[in-house]
């Protein structure tokens, strides 16, 4: 679907959503996708960019259950995880890019490159 879009588009496309595996990341640049997007499959596990990249896994464990839908106002997170609220930090952990969100605490890591899977 991607490829009948590229033609009318000077802009990078993205795919978001669903975006879980090594796998589905390779197919869907290989469908003419620029960059993929992961939101839950973060939230679940914010180190998962860096295991991809790094080798040691080549999925994420998000089930994709909408269930951390809930807790965007109490502290983002996975509640299968992590039920209560997580306590506020000083120090941000993890690999998490955010767009359009403004009210979503995001836990990004500035001392820390994400680089590309693949």
């Amino acid at each position: 679907m991607a490829r009948q879009f590229r033609a009318g588009l000077s802009l990078p496309l993205i795919l978001l959503g669903g975006i879980n595996t090594v796998a589905s990341i390779h197919q869907a640049m290989a469908e003419g996708f620029d960059f993929v997007a992961m939101g839950r499959a973060l939230i679940r596990d914010p180190a998962l960019v860096g295991k991809l990249r790094d080798g040691t896994a080549t999925r994420g464990s998000c089930i994709h259950c909408n269930k951390c839908m809930v807790s965007i106002y109490s502290g983002t997170r996975c509640v299968l995880d992590h039920p209560r609220p997580l306590p506020i930090t000083s120090r941000a952990v993890g690999h998490l890019a955010v767009g359009g969100q403004p009210w979503r605490r995001a836990q990004v890591c500035a001392d820390t490159a994400v680089s590309p899977v693949g």
